[in-house]
């Protein structure tokens, strides 16, 4: 019976060592996934209030290019985006990005999907005055 186990550390350490980057791969690509969500619902929100701001029949239109031109640089493949007009005098839109996944690849996965929506409408604002 050999009894030496010189060398048995080295073994151990391989074959934790896949299971261990691929952790932190997953944790990396969350982490890019959880920035990205946060970075495209301030996107969204801020599209909603572009387009509120323009004219009712250019509403959904300027929000829209707001969203392809704010995510235009940022390494995502848009995948949709929608405007509507509410009938509250007020406009809903939903995005949707594909953002590459740097380890998941590896595991067969071609990217994450995100998507965010926001809703808005505008307040009539009138004030009085007493004399």
């Amino acid at each position: 019976v050999l009894r030496d186990e010189r060398g048995s550390t080295g073994i151990v350490f391989s074959l934790a060592l896949l299971p261990l980057l691929g952790a932190a791969g997953a944790a990396v690509d969350y982490t890019r996934a959880a920035q990205t969500r946060t970075h495209l619902q301030g996107v969204v929100d801020a599209a909603i209030l572009a387009g509120l701001k323009a004219p009712a029949n250019r509403q959904g239109a300027q929000a829209e290019a707001y969203v392809r031109a704010a995510l235009a640089s940022k390494g995502v493949a848009i995948e949709q985006v929608s405007f509507t007009a509410t009938a509250t005098q007020g406009l809903r839109g939903r995005a949707k990005v594909r953002l590459p996944s740097l380890f998941g690849n590896l595991l067969g996965m071609e990217g994450i999907e995100i998507a965010a929506g926001a809703e808005g409408m505008l307040r009539s604002t009138t004030t009085t005055s007493q004399v």
